[in-house]
């Protein structure tokens, strides 16, 4: 399947290739992922292996779209991914990808999708976002506007758990109330590329559109989901989803045998 169109109107700003100066080097934040994945690894529920291995299915599968799509594009930025995944045992209703491809999925956040599809959108959803660059422009931005144009290397040198903090809330995770959450236009991107990438690796990407619902549904009751917290549900995004859907199912959904 050729990606030559996959990305077309605002999903040309994707950031998958830049040669551009920045705040934030690719070292910075592949090293500081990796640590905190590691963290996170520590915390995993070992209880869970089939939920975990049921997890990592999806994950390749949607890796695979993802590697399809670096094929054609020839993006060697992505050899540096690893790709990894790990199932938490955390209280948060959340889903969250560091750089370099390293899913966190928490334990509430896999009972409560409830299946592969579902499970499917937040994760693609989640890889998206890195693919786009949304988490290094939270950050970079966030250097700016709070920290006066400081470089993320001499943060992590003079405030190592600042910095930890703040690359966690730019990606989704850990104290998300830090910043605020991802910017419409920025959903909007990894929306349409998320359901690109479910219905590349076989997934109806309409589910997409079904899981944001019933989250938005989920925030009206005792407590929030933290996933929402950085990905703020709006009817614009719903609307965006239903005019992309069908372009997107006709050109790429193959359903699984």
């Amino acid at each position: 399947m050729k990606f030559s169109v996959l990305l077309t109107g605002c999903l040309l700003s994707a950031r998958l290739v830049s040669s551009q100066p920045s705040l934030v080097t690719e070292n910075d934040l592949n090293e500081l992922a990796a640590s905190e994945f590691l963290s996170f690894s520590a915390m995993k529920d070992t209880s869970l292996s089939e939920a975990a291995a049921r997890l990592q299915k999806i994950n390749g599968r949607l890796v695979a779209a993802v590697r399809v799509y670096a094929r054609e594009r020839r993006l060697p930025q992505l050899k540096t991914f690893t790709w990894e995944l790990v199932l938490v045992d955390k209280k948060d209703i959340n889903a969250f990808c560091l750089p370099g491809g390293r899913m966190v999925i928490g334990v509430p956040m896999f009972r409560w999708a409830q299946s592969e599809a579902a499970l499917a959108a937040v994760m693609a959803h989640q890889l998206a976002h890195v693919l786009l660059g949304h988490g290094e422009q939270r950050l970079r931005q966030a250097l700016k506007d709070m920290l006066g144009g400081r470089r993320f290397a001499e943060l992590r040198t003079s405030k190592p758990a600042d910095a930890r903090d703040l690359l966690l809330a730019a990606y989704g995770g850990g104290n998300v109330a830090l910043l605020s959450a991802f910017e419409t236009e920025q959903e909007k991107e990894a929306d349409k590329f998320g359901m690109v990438l479910m219905a590349i690796a076989g997934f109806d990407p309409g589910e997409a559109i079904v899981f944001w619902q019933r989250m938005a549904y989920l925030s009206t009751g005792p407590e929030r989901p933290v996933l929402l917290s950085a990905h703020r549900y709006a009817v614009a995004r719903k609307e965006q989803m239903e005019l992309e859907i069908d372009p997107i199912t006709r050109k790429y959904y193959r359903q699984t045998p």
